[in-house]
């Protein structure tokens, strides 16, 4: 009897061990294979947008989901971008994505610092103030499980 109770002890210590490690995959596993993701961002007007920052947010609709992922790209002088996730434009993990830009590149500081001055003028946008805030965008794109090639549609930024 005393060998029953010890295995069934042991038993219930490996089967509680077993589904603790169960509960633990999440935070260690690799994330989701990337999808190449480029195109070009244009205007309504169908003008391209020429330069910034366009930066793509993992979301969930049903709030089910507990990933962060996060791309981002410069767009080029023609409109044109190639997402990076992990590596040096390798795209984006398949799923539904809040598209939001940043602004376009502003020269550094005439002393070399890395600080601009306070004086310095502020960030100029090439879209539209909706666009430039994942929580205020109203982009949203599907990233598929293939090759994806997307045109992005923005407003241009108020005169």
């Amino acid at each position: 009897m005393f060998q029953s109770r010890r295995l069934m002890t042991m038993g219930a210590f490996v089967a509680g061990c077993l589904l603790m490690l169960a509960g633990c995959g999440d935070d260690t596993a690799p994330p989701d294979k990337p999808y190449p993701v480029s195109g070009k961002v244009v205007y309504d007007d169908g003008s391209a947008v020429p330069g910034g920052f366009v930066y793509f947010d993992y979301f969930d609709p049903e709030g089910k989901s507990n990933k962060r992922y996060h791309a981002s790209s410069a767009i080029n002088a023609d409109g044109t971008f190639a997402l990076s996730f992990a590596g040096d434009k390798d795209g984006a993990p398949a799923g539904k994505y809040k598209v939001w830009f940043g602004p376009l590149p502003q020269e550094g500081p005439a002393d070399g610092s890395e600080t601009p001055p306070e004086d310095s003028p502020p960030p100029k946008y090439a879209v539209a103030e909706e666009f430039r805030n994942k929580t205020t965008t109203p982009l949203e794109v599907e990233v598929k499980p293939e090759t994806n090639n997307l045109t992005l549609t923005v407003k241009k930024p108020a005169s």
